[in-house]
């Protein structure tokens, strides 16, 4: 996988270096520097799959529905487990890049997110 990365085989070690800058400045209540964000490189992406094809629900469904899972609750408590299963689609045909298929965000008790 690491021909699939712009930091080829030293991505894991990047990864290291800096979820443990994070965790250090975490720890500290100190603010991280951003560092140099990585280069755009979307414009020089190549497809070499196959196109994936069509995504179909059955009739009176649609994507995003709760197939099951419908009894989940308002709130969890800390080590509680929250399963839902939805209806979903093939991750190739994403239309958000950059984006992402699902947030999990937790609600402050001033209301923000």
């Amino acid at each position: 996988e690491a021909a699939s990365t712009i930091f080829g085989p030293h991505t894991l070690d990047g990864y290291i270096q800096e979820f443990s800058r994070l965790a250090r400045d975490m720890v500290a209540g100190t603010p991280s520097e951003p560092g140099t964000p990585p280069p755009d490189m979307e414009s020089e992406l190549i497809q070499l799959m196959p196109e994936a094809h069509c995504d179909r629900v059955a009739h009176g469904s649609k994507f995003g529905d709760v197939v099951s899972g419908k009894d989940v609750q308002a709130s969890y408590a800390a080590g509680a487990i929250a399963k839902a299963t939805f209806h979903g689609a093939n991750p190739r045909h994403n239309q958000r890049p950059r984006g992402t298929f699902l947030t999990v965000e937790r609600i402050n008790a001033d209301g923000t997110t």
